[in-house]
């Protein structure tokens, strides 16, 4: 039967970087594993060329003497992501939140210069330009 294989993760190259034959998906996976040196816990995925449906299947180096391979699982940045997901606020309520705390701090900057002017022509005897 005829392969290709590539990985999906830590890196993620555009073509297809093994292809060849092989007795079944997991044989040919192994020997990409092997050939290409893959580290411990590189995601990549196996393409079956002959099958009608195309199989792809994923797998995960969970081993490197001898190799061993695993399911991908969820990787760290994932479940991240989806713990920020998990919590959303509607965006219109943060984004007229932060315009207001940022109009407030303008406000106070623009009346402590307008006071510190008033201060500084008063107690110099100056008059404002005209």
């Amino acid at each position: 039967m005829r392969f290709a294989a590539k990985r999906t993760w830590p890196d993620r190259p555009a073509a297809w970087e093994q292809q060849g034959e092989a007795e079944n998906l997991e044989s040919f996976a192994l020997a990409f594993a092997a050939n290409q040196g893959l580290g411990l816990g590189t995601e990549f995925m196996v393409l079956d060329k002959d099958s009608d449906d195309a199989t792809l299947e994923s797998f995960r180096v969970t081993g490197i003497d001898p190799y061993t391979l695993g399911a991908p699982g969820a990787r760290p940045e994932d479940q991240m992501s989806s713990a920020v997901n998990a919590t959303p606020s509607p965006p219109f309520v943060a984004s007229a939140a932060s315009f207001m705390f940022y109009m407030i701090k303008i406000a106070v900057i623009a009346l402590a210069i307008i006071g510190t002017l008033m201060y500084l022509f008063r107690h110099f005897g100056l008059t404002p330009p005209a």
